[in-house]
């Protein structure tokens, strides 16, 4: 299996369901001097200090591949391998993150403001995979429906049904 563009591609014999389709947001404490700012460019916004959630702790991310092509490069001052240890650093520092915009609920918990991206960053799905052995299987196919449902109650599920109303 090949990488992709958010990391290896399962195995082409795998079933697949989209469970909710997301976009980035940025995140950071809600007393970040970035936050005064009235509109932040993209190359103060390369020239923050950045926390990528990495879990192999090496290479850039989706900010990285577009700030490249907008010729400019961001200060990534740590990598850790979790969505909430990302969370947690940007809380408790000046460091910005910038992840799935499904997490703006953990991040607003974690006492976590937003921060408007000054950067056009690609949608991405979040879909669950299984293999067809156990497309028949009861058990499987009711914890499937239940993924299914708990996703489409998230916040980000709700926006794209509404805006495709």
């Amino acid at each position: 299996s090949g990488a992709g563009e958010f990391g290896p591609q399962p195995a082409p014999d795998l079933q697949r369901r989209v469970l909710l389709e997301d976009g980035f947001a940025s995140f950071v404490r809600t007393d970040h001097p970035a936050l005064a700012r009235r509109r932040l460019s993209l190359a103060a916004f390369a020239e923050l200090d950045h926390v990528l959630v990495s879990p192999s702790g090496e290479g850039g991310g989706v900010v990285d591949t577009a700030l490249a092509a907008a010729g400019l490069e961001r200060r990534v001052l740590l990598r850790v391998p979790t969505f909430a240890a990302a969370l947690n650093l940007a809380n408790r520092s000046p460091l910005v993150l910038t992840a799935p915009a499904s997490l703006a609920a953990m991040a607003g918990d974690a006492g976590l403001a937003r921060l408007k991206v000054p950067l056009e960053l690609p949608r991405h799905s979040i879909a669950m995979l299984w293999h067809p052995r156990v497309s028949a299987d009861a058990g499987h196919q009711w914890f499937r429906e239940l993924l299914s449902e708990v996703a489409c109650e998230l916040p980000a599920a709700r926006r794209r049904r509404r805006a495709q109303r």
